[in-house]
């Protein structure tokens, strides 16, 4: 998944420079706690 991931990110920050964007760095936050409390597949989940 993590692969997935960097080449996700890689074809993003391409197509930003692409369209005259600028991309100053990124950085992985981890998972981080939600503002408020979400529904999905009758789960209720709390962080992302």
């Amino acid at each position: 998944m993590e692969a997935n991931l960097k080449n996700l990110v890689k074809i993003t920050v391409k197509y930003v420079l692409e369209h005259g964007g600028v991309v100053r760095g990124f950085e992985n936050w981890g998972t981080i706690p939600l503002a408020t409390r979400t529904r999905r597949y009758q789960e209720y989940h709390t962080d992302g």
